[in-house]
């Protein structure tokens, strides 16, 4: 594997890993969706000129997210639109977390709100309608969000392949902070016991990845209950919560970005 240099200052170790993390710190949804965007056309139109197939940059209608919410940070956003410096066919893991926002997968709908849409807009979250998989969630300060936009084709992953191995992720990550969680076939995701601290939801658009994980790490929990996250009636955790002691966000990506790396190797030494 390629050494890349790592771009989150907090992270000391040089690890090699076969991706570039990019640090988007607090950011809106939509321009976070841009930025996938942008990797995954310049990632497409690399793998079709590597087989020689003419390829025209258009987004299909369908891909195309609404947005019942303006930009809750339409300068700090415009700064990271502009924010450019990884090679354009590489694999790209980005770490962020969002202004509060709820997300809406293919199969969700506001059947699942337990308040009017209106109710929490003026609560100052957006509502956004994505074309992930899964039904509904939310997104705060203070939880990791993270999307690696990768050529999982080209790994050799399917999609029931890389939702497994995003949960595997997960569950290494928590256990190097301490915290000792399982997934679960009937919904997936990160759990102790029957709390829910994380979250999978992705999108595959020419085998390129979308979208991808999101972890409770100290977050405010309360707006979860203003939904049935994942249509589940289910009580939502932290890793906060579960150690009873402040857990530092910087740690958490520094660990994430090393469960994705041994993630990867292991998935690569097991299929030469």
């Amino acid at each position: 594997m390629k050494q890349v240099q790592q771009e989150i200052p907090a992270f000391a170790e040089a690890c090699e890993q076969e991706f570039s993390v990019k640090d988007l710190g607090l950011i809106s949804w939509e321009s976070a969706f841009c930025l996938q965007q942008q990797v995954l056309e310049e990632k497409r139109a690399s793998i079709k000129a590597a087989s020689g197939i003419k390829y025209t940059r258009k987004l299909k209608p369908h891909s195309a997210p609404s947005f019942d919410s303006p930009s809750q940070d339409p300068e700090g956003d415009k700064r990271h639109l502009y924010f450019r410096n990884w090679p354009k066919s590489e694999d790209v893991l980005f770490l962020l977390e969002h202004h509060p926002v709820f997300t809406l997968g293919k199969r969700g709908g506001e059947s699942f709100f337990r308040l009017s849409s209106e109710e929490i807009r003026a609560r100052g979250a957006a509502i956004v309608r994505t074309d992930r998989g899964g039904l509904v969630t939310y997104h705060g300060p203070g939880q990791l969000v993270v999307y690696p936009v990768f050529d999982i084709q080209k790994k050799g992953f399917g999609v029931r392949g890389w939702v497994d191995f995003l949960e595997r992720v997960m569950v290494d990550c928590a256990a190097r902070m301490g915290v000792m969680a399982h997934g679960r076939e009937d919904a997936r995701g990160l759990w102790v016991e029957n709390r829910k601290l994380g979250s999978i939801g992705v999108a595959v658009k020419g085998g390129v990845s979308l979208h991808g994980l999101a972890l409770n790490v100290s977050m405010d929990l309360e707006p979860f209950s203003w939904i049935s996250p994942c249509g589940l009636d289910v009580s939502m955790g932290s890793l906060q919560e579960e150690l009873g002691v402040p857990v530092s966000m910087d740690d958490v990506k520094r660990e994430m970005v090393m469960a994705f790396t041994r993630g990867l190797e292991d998935h690569r030494m097991k299929n030469l």
